[in-house]
């Protein structure tokens, strides 16, 4: 229509919130507060380090409806700041019905990576990634897959320094912007 294009990122956690009219009959605000707003929003300043549009908790990923609907790829395990606990999360790469082969095949290289990172794997996981990462550029004809780059390049960096007993493969953020 000769619009120019949106280019928006969205971050979608599925929890228990407090939504409603909040304050006082003199000062009253529609609001939503909790910690799953929080989480929501800091996947969506989140996606900016991946450069991924559409980023989903573990929460969300094990719904039904979106496990039958949607195909997805894990992105990492990560604690946002303020947190001590990590949450997996995921890009939705679209609907089932209408991906191609070769974006299954980038999820399925992605899921292979993530079995590897989290066996202590290092070696193979890097491959995986890389894997990963060269699908994703020639899906997108060039350019960088930023998700599998990171991936790959912590699993070099913990090649050269193993990670400590009882690692569960989570990154603990400290900041909240990227």
């Amino acid at each position: 229509m000769g619009y120019p294009p949106i280019n928006i990122r969205s971050g979608i956690h599925t929890a228990t919130v407090f939504v409603g009219n909040i304050g006082s009959p003199d000062r009253m605000k529609y609001g939503v507060l909790g910690d799953g707003v929080n989480l929501a929003s800091r996947l969506e300043e989140l996606n900016k380090r991946y450069k991924t549009k559409i980023m989903i908790s573990i929460n969300t990923e094990k719904k039904k409806k979106v496990i039958t609907h949607f195909l997805t790829r894990p992105l990492d395990l990560v604690a946002v700041k303020g947190k001590s606990t990590g949450t997996a999360v995921f890009e939705v790469l679209g609907r089932r019905k209408d991906v191609s082969d070769d974006i299954r095949n980038l999820a399925k290289l992605q899921k292979k990576g993530f079995e590897h990172y989290y066996a202590r794997e290092f070696t193979e996981a890097i491959q995986a990634f890389d894997d990963a990462g060269q699908q994703w550029s020639d899906i997108n004809g060039g350019g960088c897959d930023a998700a599998a780059l990171l991936l790959k390049n912590r699993c070099t960096d913990m090649l050269a320094t193993p990670p400590p007993e009882g690692w569960n493969g989570c990154e603990v953020l400290k900041q909240k912007h990227f």
